[in-house]
């Protein structure tokens, strides 16, 4: 299964006895919590890169609240006015 452009990108650490360490924050963006169930595709042949300051020329980025504030008016009325 290969990965889509606009798919999520987490970066995580392999440690030596096979763990994945994946910071939290960035599982928190994903919208799961303790006790979900995630599956990892491993792409292979594919370079790994780093996004770290690829959008420097938008400013800064938003807090936690402004996230928040984003999420909400792009899901605002969605599903208003669809009847059964």
């Amino acid at each position: 299964m290969a990965t889509m452009p606009n798919d999520p990108v987490l970066e995580g650490v392999v440690t030596s006895n096979g763990e994945i360490l994946i910071d939290r924050r960035q599982v928190a963006l994903l919208g799961v919590g303790p006790g979900a169930h995630v599956e990892f595709v491993v792409v292979s042949g594919r370079p790994i890169r780093s996004y770290l300051g690829s959008g420097d020329h938008l400013g800064p980025a938003p807090d936690a609240e402004g996230f928040r504030q984003v999420k909400d008016d792009l899901w605002e009325g969605l599903g208003q006015g669809i009847e059964p």
